[in-house]
């Protein structure tokens, strides 16, 4: 689980000198902010990921624009191969599945400008396609995310969903950050029993079931 059993510990000396005691930080402690409070316009949507076989974590901000007129999706901020396969995975479930989605905005009408940011120089992690799909439903709804939410997982192009890994990780990365409210897949429902519970105070976990399930609750629908 990498950094998690260092969560909520905090290293301290004190100065013979002074008899002061001095607090030292680590690097499993970052600073918060991330992730804000405040509402965010439709289209964008925060997630994480990472690697369980070291721990490490990236999170990341999404923001999709969609352009009447044109058709397909371009990907800018990262130009490696796995993000450009997860907004595709994305891009390729939504027009199969459009319809059961209720959005009168036709995909095929609009060109999806897609923009990942990279916030934590997590080149070798790569964004939740959940998240992708969340946020392509969200701006053509002009609709936003609640506050806080953040969006973790991967999903098949025929509507099948797929558990995160390294959860444990992701969900400290991003309840330092500022995350209130996680969504993620029921297949790492098993895992949540085993969580610290300074993560689970910090933050409300829901799960989907479907791509068409972590929209619809992404959204409030």
């Amino acid at each position: 689980m990498g950094g998690i059993e260092f969560w909520d510990t905090h290293f301290s000396y004190v100065d013979i000198a002074s008899g002061a005691e001095k607090a030292v930080g680590v690097p499993e402690q970052r600073a918060a902010g991330l992730i804000p409070a405040d509402a965010l316009p439709p289209g964008v949507v925060f997630t994480a990921s990472a690697d369980p076989t070291n721990g490490k974590t990236g999170i990341f901000r999404l923001e999709v624009a969609a352009v009447k007129g044109g058709s397909g999706y371009a990907v800018t901020g990262s130009g490696s191969r796995p993000v450009r396969e997860a907004a595709r995975t994305a891009y390729d479930y939504l027009r199969t599945h459009w319809h059961e989605l209720a959005v009168e905005k036709p995909l095929d009408g609009h060109q999806l400008n897609i923009q990942v940011v990279d916030l934590q120089r997590a080149e070798a992690l790569t964004p939740s396609s959940a998240a992708f799909a969340v946020a392509v439903v969200s701006v053509m709804l002009d609709r936003p995310v609640a506050a806080g939410t953040v969006i973790l997982g991967d999903i098949t192009v025929g509507g099948g969903t797929l558990a995160t890994m390294g959860l444990a990780d992701c969900l400290q990365a991003v309840a330092e950050q500022g995350a209130r409210r996680v969504l993620i897949p029921i297949l790492n429902a098993g895992e949540i029993s085993s969580l610290p519970q300074e993560i689970l105070g910090k933050i409300d976990i829901g799960f989907y079931s479907d791509p068409r399930d972590a929209v619809l609750k992404a959204l409030g629908l």
